[in-house]
């Protein structure tokens, strides 16, 4: 038969330096002496005034106080937000200026440690009549763009912190590492469609950037100007035409 609560109590305090009395299942009284006839604790009438229960009340107060408790705090303890994977493209296409995002919560919470800004290679076409008739291009050339694969650019990254509507974040200091580093110079062909690298005698190489601060818009939306400088090597003849640098993809990233 199962011991009630005091049973359990009279054999724990038997393993203490006094002795106990307690009533059994049967109403019989036992009486535990690990130290002698004289050296034990009644029990009997607590037994009985209990009606043989005893610990009910610690045992109901400690449930009911321990329900109540898990209950409450389990209540308050915010659900953690799911986190947006590093394959969604949250943007995608060419842009200069406003970027719009698609995926990330007004707060920037769903987004693991940040934004990953994919920049393109190649700046759109931009207009320096000062080009043609150098160089070995022809003097009726106008129109020009730079590609920028040989520089090794990749993408910049914005931090989750910073991620705040209305803040500034400065990428300066990530882009420092491309300056001096080799472009090639394409003029556009006299189809006015095709893109050609201009004479291999001459070499290009980046200068400056500008617009390297991208700012937090409401509405999960970036503004990203991000402008390039480069110069001709041999010549160290340098061309300040701010020529765009593009957003091409946004993702978000785990460090």
């Amino acid at each position: 038969m199962a011991d009630n609560a005091l049973t359990k109590v009279a054999r724990i305090a038997s393993k203490a330096a006094q002795g106990a009395t307690y009533k059994d299942a049967k109403g019989n009284i036992q009486i535990i002496k690990p130290a002698g006839d004289s050296n034990y604790m009644d029990f009997t009438n607590f037994l009985t005034s209990t009606n043989g229960t005893g610990g009910s009340a610690g045992g109901n107060t400690g449930g009911n106080t321990g329900g109540d408790s898990g209950g409450t705090t389990g209540g308050n303890t915010s659900t953690p937000v799911s986190q947006l994977p590093s394959t969604v493209n949250l943007f995608s296409g060419s842009a200069v200026g406003n970027i719009l995002l698609s995926g990330p919560s007004t707060n920037y919470d769903n987004v693991q440690d940040g934004l990953l800004i994919t920049l393109s290679n190649i700046t759109p076409q931009f207009i320096d009549g000062n080009i043609g008739g150098h160089f070995n291009i022809p003097a009726n050339v106008g129109a020009f763009r730079i590609d920028l694969s040989l520089s090794g650019l990749k993408g910049v990254k914005i931090p989750k912190e910073q991620l705040i509507v209305g803040n500034s974040f400065d990428i300066s200091n990530q882009l420092s590492q491309y300056v001096g580093k080799a472009v090639q110079l394409q003029e556009l062909g006299s189809d006015a469609h095709s893109w050609i690298p201009t004479d291999s005698t001459y070499s290009y190489s980046i200068t400056s950037f500008g617009g390297t601060t991208v700012k937090v818009l409401p509405n999960t939306a970036l503004s990203i100007n991000l402008t390039v400088n480069i110069k001709e090597n041999s010549t160290n003849l340098g061309f300040n035409d701010n020529a765009p640098i593009p957003v091409i993809q946004v993702n978000d990233y785990k460090n």
